[in-house]
């Protein structure tokens, strides 16, 4: 359907997918797109550029935004966050920035996006599952993070 593309999300109504394009290391690309579910109208509603990077990004359960988890390689480091697309209004803002983020992202019908963070050292290469309720409009958890999954791997 698209040259150059991976890590897809449906819409919610099935009449669009979102996706990866134009590759830059793994699952990580510097362009989010727009389809429709044919193929057809492809537009390119969020790019980075630089030592930026993006991963996973998902369809709120309105299908009006798109999350993704963002990368921004520093010096030794990497900033970590998921940011938050509002298609209407064309704007991004941050959800949560943290250097433990990991690429996984799911939002979930109920409001609820689910993301994975890696361990603190010595457990650095573990990682584990967190879901809150996102207000799509403030780009902000109701409640604190509850962490679902808690082990090796």
């Amino acid at each position: 359907m698209s040259d150059e593309g991976w890590s897809a999300s449906v819409s919610p109504d099935g009449s669009q997918i979102v996706f990866l394009k134009a590759p830059a290391y793994a699952d990580l690309g510097q362009e989010v797109w727009v389809m429709g579910a044919n193929g057809g109208e492809q537009k390119k509603p969020i790019s980075v550029s630089g030592n930026e990077l993006m991963a996973s990004p998902v369809w709120s359960p309105d299908g009006r935004s798109i999350a993704y988890v963002k990368s921004r390689l520093e010096q030794y480091i990497s900033a970590l966050s998921i940011e938050l697309f509002d298609l209407d209004r064309g704007t991004t803002r941050t959800v949560l920035s943290d250097p433990r983020l990991n690429a996984g992202l799911q939002w979930l019908a109920d409001g609820r996006l689910l993301y994975t963070m890696f361990e603190a050292p010595p457990n650095q290469y573990n990682s584990d599952a967190f879901v809150a309720k996102l207000n799509p409009v403030t780009a902000r958890f109701e409640g604190p993070p509850v962490r679902i999954t808690i082990g090796d791997g």
